[in-house]
């Protein structure tokens, strides 16, 4: 098959309709399919179709999965070296798909190549762009652009000053029509289906651009799109928010202020909880003494004044934050099990109890409350892993909202990196994008020596090096040294299995090695850990006898 048109279509019946019927009017001079995807029309569209376009295949979904996926879907029925993707409101005029089909013919290095718009009314549509600026977004995007419609920023980004008659390299086009190879579509993949609506278009030739493909706008091209700009509504209209999703979605994944962000990921994820614990055992530290004071007629001795405890409200501060720290409670992983979290937070805030009223007796100092400092110890702990807990919760739902995306490349063959992406990419909860891979074969993003560079072009975070990746002396020093562009390495073997905790990396005249603890030593140092922990709380029980009465 020569070329695959596909549409995606939700609630749109009447502008489908007069698409398929201008296809069937001006039918390109080759062989080709159509292919329509509807996204859970309630008006009528697939009976449409199915009646009256009977040589069209169609994809019914059951609910509506947004254009990128839609558009996937078709991609994936499709068997045409060109893929046509056009909006439902485009009308195909005489000529215009074979112009394209030909320009990207006689331009090998075409990836995407996209038909010029107009209005019904003949008007020139600006569907061809420069990759936005933060002044043409604010331009586009705010009361600003209506303004100053003639800002340089606007000019350069809406091409303004382009003729728009002779064929050109651009930075983007429109989704609304563009032809793509099937060469660089397989190199490239797909639409990235975390943007269910706008700046799929965007990402996509930003992606091919970023891997040698150019994309091009060709004017001997014309099509008319009945374009109705639906984002550029209220703030309150559901198209103006999915518009917005979709722009913040695009700048974390591009961006280079929040690939900043994201390198540095685990020190600002550490500072959040590091927050959010002072925020929590504070909290708590008044909440105790408040209810200590409200419970004033159950004790013999008065409770001294809050202002007292200025100095040891900073001295707790500061034991606290050590004792998370040294008890490893700011590594922050997201596999971390809530209950295993939960333990530590208790065995945490109990050795601080034990500090703190350690300090008291020693210090001689007698007008701490007891009572609030075991009404501290409960209700930090409660705040402190609950924090944690809706903390954990709403990054869960950012990651199934596809933001803060661990952005991973792999290193080895083909058919290995294709096997591991589908394993990774069916847990979606992981939170990882796998953004291509380095190796041997077609589809490479390159040689292995130019990972730095692939890394900043790609905007990795991770690095996965797969068996086939692990030949001797293959792996370059930057895949092995990761501090210097603060870049994770992961090693995929078969020998992790049997690796379990306990591991060491070492170097013994110059050969660098991992070494294991036995079993029985790994045995060893879990009783003896375990051991601590129960001495540490029988500690407190002389502890709370020695210091004065509970007031």
């Amino acid at each position: 098959m020569d070329l695959s048109i596909i549409i995606v279509t939700h609630n749109s019946i009447a502008t489908v309709r007069d698409c398929l019927a201008s296809i069937d009017e001006h039918s390109p001079a080759c062989s080709f399919e159509t292919i329509v995807v509807d996204n859970a029309s309630a008006d009528g569209t697939p009976e449409l179709v199915a009646e009256r376009f009977g040589s069209v295949v169609l994809a019914v979904n059951g609910e509506n999965v947004g254009y990128s996926r839609g558009v996937n879907q078709g991609i994936r029925r499709s068997t045409g070296e060109r893929i046509l993707i056009l909006n439902p409101d485009i009308i195909v005029t005489e000529g215009s798909i074979d112009r394209l089909r030909v320009f990207m013919d006689r331009t090998p290095g075409a990836g995407i190549a996209a038909s010029k718009l107009v209005y019904p009314d003949g008007r020139l549509q600006y569907s061809c762009r420069s990759f936005y600026t933060l002044g043409a977004l604010l331009l586009r995007r705010t009361f600003l652009g209506k303004l100053l419609p003639r800002a340089r920023a606007l000019r350069d980004h809406l091409l303004l000053d382009y003729d728009h008659l002779t064929a050109r390299k651009v930075d983007w086009v429109l989704g609304a029509c563009m032809m793509v190879r099937r060469e660089a579509l397989e190199a490239v993949g797909g639409m990235d289906e975390r943007f269910f609506l706008y700046f799929e278009d965007i990402d996509w030739c930003f992606r091919m651009k970023n891997q040698g493909w150019s994309v091009f706008y060709v004017p001997e091209s014309v099509m008319i799109h009945k374009y109705k700009r639906s984002s550029a509504g209220s703030m309150l209209r559901k198209p103006f928010i999915i518009h917005l999703l979709s722009m913040l979605r695009y700048y974390e994944k591009w961006n280079m202020v929040f690939y900043f962000f994201r390198r540095h990921r685990g020190t600002f994820k550490s500072l959040v909880f590091v927050l959010s614990d002072l925020i929590a055992i504070n909290a708590g530290f008044f909440a105790a003494y408040l209810i200590r004071d409200l419970l004033q007629p159950l004790f013999v001795n008065s409770l001294y004044p809050l202002a007292w405890y200025r100095f040891f409200i900073l001295f707790y501060n500061m034991i606290f934050f050590v004792t998370f720290l040294l008890s490893g409670l700011y590594r922050i992983r997201r596999e971390t099990v809530w209950m295993e979290e939960l333990l530590r937070v208790v065995r945490t805030v109990l050795m601080v109890m034990v500090i703190l009223l350690a300090s008291t007796y020693l210090t001689r100092v007698r007008f701490y409350s007891r009572a609030v400092l075991f009404g501290h110890a409960g209700i930090s702990v409660a705040a402190v892993w609950g924090m944690r807990w809706i903390i954990r919760a709403v990054h869960r739902e950012l990651v199934r909202a596809r933001f803060d995306l661990k952005r991973v490349l792999l290193v080895g063959s083909r058919e290995e990196a294709l096997d591991y992406s589908k394993r990774i990419t069916a847990s979606a909860e992981l939170g990882l994008d796998i953004v291509g891979r380095v190796g041997p074969g077609e589809g490479s993003l390159g040689e292995r020596k130019d990972l730095p560079g692939i890394v900043d072009r790609f905007k990795v975070q991770e690095i996965m090096i797969l068996p086939s990746g692990l030949q001797p002396g293959a792996t370059p020093p930057f895949a092995i040294q990761p501090g210097v562009r603060l870049i994770q390495v992961k090693v995929v073997s078969d020998l992790a299995r049997q690796l379990g905790v306990g591991v060491r990396v070492e170097e013994l005249a110059g050969i660098h090695l991992f070494s294991i603890e036995r079993g029985a030593l790994f045995l060893a140092w879990r009783v003896f850990k375990r051991a601590t922990d129960i001495v540490t709380a029988l500690a407190c029980i002389p502890l709370v006898s020695i210091v004065a009465p509970v007031y």
